[in-house]
């Protein structure tokens, strides 16, 4: 269309016919202009019917030859992912594990390739279990010494030897695994009303419920979102469902040295730990797996290197002290106590054991004398209320 405005459109020519009028233009169509209009629709409606036909075609083409196609497709996929980790193998300096229907893993100088790239230099560690006599490794150590690492580096050499790949390791021996389970970070579901500690529970219930023989498990630090003692029992009973089940390996990261103690009870658990070196008042964190129990996490340590500010962590230090020495004392204290207490009640319960006894040495003597053949029924009725309120006045 030719748009003009309403000065202008007076004076149009007597070939322009008026199309359509706005508030301040008119606009004008002529017979060339609608000639040149109905070429170009027709242009695009050949344009577009062409291309349907062409659709179709290919589309007929491709759906003969479908099962071929999908075939080099298949191929092409196996062959880009095998390409892919042969890369990474050279690149990284991955090995072949032996993989086998054994019982025992053991990966020597394992490595975490995501960690190994982005730090300049990276500590290998060893990991030796086996079904039987070390399938549950109880790892204690401080915040920040290696844990999660160690813990995630033997996860991927397991899984990326389940899958064909080679593994960050100097040498790997690895069984075939069923299931991968892991219970690692923290994070709560706000939008389904979820708080991090029952996202928590319910990952590890869904653990425990799926739980078969030839599994890895992998648990972090269990139990810290609620109470002391809630989460020492619950990650103490995690603990021992785990080791009592049959032909699964678990790795168990915690701060409740008390579960240290496992091992005594429990043959199939050893302990393990994350050193670190004291330097200066300092902590020096080595990232070396040993087997051995952790004493303490350095917690104020790490607080310290991550710029709490001076007076805050001298004040934790002071109610660290406080804390340990005075439960010391408490614990003696209410032992003493308790031993105390404990000869008040004992003998407070022979006591009343030995009431008990005479009444009922007396019912007993009562109903003995009593004779039913000569007793009229308001006297049975009478000696039954008395006894009756005999023993409730005990009561």
């Amino acid at each position: 269309f030719i748009e003009l405005t309403k000065a202008q459109a007076a004076k149009a020519p007597p070939d322009y016919v008026r199309r359509q009028t706005l508030t301040s233009v008119e606009r004008f169509t002529t017979d060339e202009l609608a000639r040149f209009e109905a070429e170009v629709v027709r242009a695009q409606e050949e344009a577009l019917a062409r291309e349907q036909a062409l659709v179709e075609a290919l589309r007929r083409e491709i759906e003969n030859d479908a099962r071929r196609i999908q075939q080099a497709a298949a191929a092409v996929a196996k062959l880009d992912v095998l390409a892919g980790l042969a890369e990474v193998a050279l690149e990284a300096r991955l090995v072949r594990p032996e993989v086998d229907e054994g019982e025992t893993l053991e990966i020597i100088g394992g490595r975490h390739l995501v960690v190994e790239r982005m730090q300049r230099e990276f500590t290998p560690n060893d990991a030796r279990m086996d079904f039987h006599h070390r399938r549950f490794m109880l790892l204690t150590g401080p915040n920040m010494g290696g844990k999660s690492t160690y813990m995630r580096q033997v996860a991927w050499c397991v899984w990326l030897a389940q899958m064909g790949s080679f593994v960050p390791a100097e040498r790997a021996r690895i069984p075939v695994m069923r299931r991968i389970f892991s219970r690692i970070g923290a994070g709560d579901e706000l939008a389904r009303g979820r708080s991090t500690f029952m996202v928590e529970m319910m990952e590890t219930a869904s653990i425990l419920h799926a739980l078969r023989p030839r599994s890895l498990v992998v648990i972090d630090e269990i139990g810290r979102g609620t109470s002391t003692w809630d989460g020492l029992a619950i990650a103490w009973a995690v603990a021992e469902r785990l080791i009592q089940s049959p032909d699964v390996l678990t790795l168990f990261a915690t701060h409740y040295h008390e579960l240290t103690e496992l091992p005594d009870a429990h043959p199939e658990a050893f302990n393990a730990s994350v050193t670190v070196r004291e330097w200066n008042g300092s902590v020096v964190f080595l990232h070396r797996v040993v087997e051995d129990a952790a004493d303490q996490s350095y917690g104020i340590a790490v607080a310290q290197l991550a710029g709490l500010p001076r007076e805050v962590i001298r004040r934790a230090r002071e109610h660290l002290f406080r804390l340990e020495h005075g439960s010391e004392v408490e614990a003696e204290r209410k032992q003493a106590d308790s031993r105390q207490q404990l000869g008040l009640f004992a003998l407070a319960e022979q006591r009343r054991q030995e009431q008990e006894l005479s009444l009922l040495r007396e019912v007993a003597r009562r109903l003995r004398e009593a004779d039913p053949d000569r007793m009229r029924p308001i006297d049975a009725l009478m000696l039954l209320a008395e006894l009756r309120q005999r023993l409730e006045d005990d009561d």
